[in-house]
């Protein structure tokens, strides 16, 4: 509940919860949780600008890179040991997906 005090916009309690439902019926889709968490991020960060007014503040997330590095491996799995491969698979997307949302 914390979340909901500290600014979760109304779109991202729904995005969450269809994330996680998402994952319990294709567990292949747990790797898609990273592009949730800049979301919650984000609103949590508006709500505190909003409510402390800095003078200067900067918002860092990670989870291009993490898209990044799995997009690497799939568009060039001669690159990535054999036991990462089924890690990999069918996230090929990702990528292109990471930055929207925010």
């Amino acid at each position: 509940m914390a979340y909901l005090r500290q600014g979760m916009s109304a779109g991202t309690a729904p995005a969450i919860a269809t994330q996680l439902v998402d994952e319990v019926l294709h567990p292949h889709l747990k790797c898609h949780r990273r592009s949730i968490q800049p979301a919650l991020s984000m609103d949590i960060f508006l709500y505190l600008m909003r409510h402390t007014r800095p003078d200067f503040a900067t918002f860092h997330t990670n989870h291009v890179a993490a898209a990044m590095h799995r997009f690497w491996a799939a568009t060039f799995p001669d690159n990535v040991p054999e036991n990462r491969m089924s890690d990999i698979q069918d996230n090929n997307e990702q990528a292109d997906d990471a930055g929207y949302g925010l």
